[in-house]
C-alpha cells in the first residue's frame, strides 16, 4: 500500500526535523528537513483547503531555507475522482537558486478522508516526543 510517513527525528526551541518517507510498490524514498510551527501550520492549512476544493489541483511545497541547497518536498494533489480517490504527485528536490533539481518523484494513491485525517494528525508533530509518526494511509499514529 502506498503511504507517506512523517516522523519527528530532532527538535530544539526554534524548530524540529522531520523525516518524510514515501512508500510505493516500486520504491521507498525519504528526506529529512527542518520545520517550524509556521511551516507545519501552513502545510496543515493547505491540506485542509484541498479537502474543501478537491476538484482543483493543489501544489504544496514543504521547505525551510537554512542553506543554499536546502531540501524540499513538493506535493501536487490532483483533482479527486468520482469515488473520492486522490493521486499525489510527490517530488523530492533541492533548490540550487537556478531552479529545483529533482532527484526523485512518485505517485502516491490515497483518498480524501485520509488527507483530512492527515491534516489534523500532523499538528501533533509539534507536541509529541521524538519518534512520533504520522501516516497518510496506515492509521498507526
Amino acid at each position: 500500500m502506498d503511504d507517506i510517513i512523517f516522523k519527528k527525528v530532532w527538535e530544539d526551541e526554534v524548530m524540529f526535523e522531520v523525516n518524510v518517507l514515501v512508500k510505493t510498490e516500486r520504491m521507498n524514498v525519504n528526506q529529512n528537513f527542518y520545520m517550524t510551527e509556521e511551516i507545519l501550520n501552513k502545510l496543515c492549512e493547505s491540506l485542509s483547503e484541498y479537502s474543501l476544493h478537491h476538484n482543483e489541483e493543489k501544489e504544496i511545497i514543504i521547505s525551510h531555507n537554512v542553506s543554499d541547497d536546502y531540501p524540499i518536498v513538493k506535493m501536487k494533489l490532483l483533482p479527486v475522482d468520482e469515488i473520492g480517490n486522490v493521486s499525489i504527485d510527490i517530488h523530492f528536490a533541492y533548490d540550487e537558486h537556478v531552479g529545483y533539481i529533482y532527484y526523485c518523484n512518485s505517485i502516491v494513491e490515497t483518498n480524501l478522508s485520509h488527507l483530512s485525517i492527515l491534516s489534523e494528525k500532523l499538528k501533533y508533530l509539534l507536541y509529541e516526543d521524538l519518534g512520533y509518526e504520522v501516516y497518510l494511509n496506515s492509521f498507526n499514529s
